[in-house]
């Protein structure tokens, strides 16, 4: 067995993405277009047994100066190691400890996030990185949309009637624009993190996701043909993940936002699909307005060193 380090421009997109949706651990966020539009630069170990591919490990690759740290991409929940299903306990730890190892060998400054269900985590503890507990929000799809619907909380049920009497129905955009400037506007004006650079890249990667038919845009409008919210939503395998949205100040109690969620999970059911996920939320707040719709908790976990000389 052995790993390499490849840059992502020595990468083949279509052996990439394909081994990426044949994996358990594979998401969205690990597509080849995904990382390339998402980060401005990212690498991957690779690791083989007898020259075949039997794991991954993509992540953000940054430098300032001469200190080179590596943050999640902006967007994405998480990455993770990625690996065949027939690959062997043993195996798995050592893939994990090399990548321990080689991450905290060659950046000062790491946080990095698994998927759900990821194992051998306790390598990465073993070497020094701090694991911290996540969560998401995920709701099953193996029942009728009526059964789905019942399991909603009785406000959730009574916003959504009171939506309906305020607006005549949700609308699918074409484009992603619209969506993402009254997000910038409600809530993007609070996060200092989100810098335009950021926002270009969400736009060209959900356009590009529309193009395929693996992401919708779902919208209200007023009675005078004005926005008054916008969900971006990605398709994934089985699963539709609620991506980004923003209900306008004035309309965040008119009941706009179950609504077009609601929409989204009839939308999910009909296409056949497995899950409906949330993304969760460290939030109070957010977390039971999730939790609201009959979703379970799943947990995921992010590792994280930091090994500078001086606060950041």
């Amino acid at each position: 067995m052995h790993k390499e380090i490849f840059n992502s421009k020595d990468i083949d997109p279509i052996k990439w993405d394909k081994f990426i949706r044949n994996s358990e651990q594979g998401s969205v966020y690990a597509l080849y277009d995904s990382l390339d539009v998402l980060t401005k630069d990212w690498k991957a170990l690779q690791f083989f047994h007898d020259n075949e591919l039997i794991a991954v490990f993509p992540f953000h690759h940054q430098h300032k100066y001469l200190l080179k740290y590596s943050y999640p991409p902006m967007f994405t929940q998480y990455l993770g190691v990625i690996s065949t299903a027939s690959i062997d306990k043993d195996t798995l730890k050592w893939v994990h400890t090399e990548c321990a190892s080689w991450m905290k060998s060659n950046y000062i400054k790491v946080v990095h996030a698994f998927p759900p269900k990821s194992n051998e985590l306790e390598k990465w503890i073993a070497k020094g990185f701090v694991k911290e507990d996540r969560r998401t929000h995920l709701l099953s799809l193996d029942r009728s949309i009526e059964e789905i619907e019942s399991s909603f909380s009785q406000n959730i049920k009574r916003n959504i009637r009171k939506a309906a009497k305020v607006y005549s129905q949700v609308e699918s955009l074409d484009q992603v624009d619209s969506a993402i400037e009254l997000f910038k506007v409600e809530i993007g004006a609070n996060l200092e993190e989100l810098q335009s650079g950021h926002y270009s890249s969400y736009q060209k990667w959900i356009s590009g996701l529309m193009s395929k038919q693996n992401a919708i845009v779902l919208a209200l409008k007023n009675t005078a043909g004005l926005l008054v919210a916008a969900k971006v939503f990605i398709i994934y395998n089985d699963r539709m993940i609620y991506s980004m949205g923003a209900v306008k100040a004035s309309e965040r109690k008119s009941g706009a936002s179950p609504m077009i969620m609601s929409e989204a999970i009839k939308i999910a059911k009909r296409r056949g699909l497995q899950i409906f996920d949330f993304e969760g939320s460290m939030q109070e707040g957010i977390a039971r307005y999730f939790k609201s719709f009959g979703t379970t908790v799943h947990h995921f976990s992010i590792v994280k060193i930091n090994r500078l000389p001086f606060l950041s």
